[in-house]
């Protein structure tokens, strides 16, 4: 049996496939996706490899649906198939927005250079008044 599923790989990646239902794990009131550490992944998946303790898990996020064989599970719609990655890609991004510092490009820096000062002392100064609230 193979199941289509939608799994979240650290930090922030979202994973779509088709794998072996005996790779999915239950572990603390949670679904796991057991995956190999491997290159070339699709003959595990093909043969229903049973998953070692050294392969990666990864928290489950959905179930599409299932299929006696992979071609049949392969057809069965996921959320890769809609909108619905966008949407959760979004949701993932909102949480980790921050303010870049202002950047000086070359011209900034050799505008603020006074002939009395060096450049590495200059260029901290120029950055400290546009850092500073006006």
């Amino acid at each position: 049996m193979f199941i289509k599923a939608k799994w979240l790989e650290p930090p922030h990646l979202i994973e779509y496939g088709t794998i072996p239902s005996n790779w999915v794990e239950k572990s603390n009131d949670s679904l796991w996706v057991c995956w190999p550490k491997v290159v070339n992944v699709k003959p595990l998946i093909l043969s229903r490899q049973m998953p070692k303790k050294d392969w990666a898990r990864f928290i489950l996020l959905k179930k599409y649906g299932s299929g006696s064989s992979f071609s049949e599970c392969e057809m069965v719609p996921s959320g890769n198939d809609t909108n619905e990655d966008t949407e959760d890609e979004n949701l993932l991004k909102q949480n980790n927005r921050f303010t870049l510092p202002y950047f000086m490009s070359d011209d900034d820096f050799d505008n603020e250079v006074a002939p009395n000062q060096s450049k590495k002392k200059n260029w901290l100064a120029a950055v400290m008044r546009r850092q500073r609230p006006q």
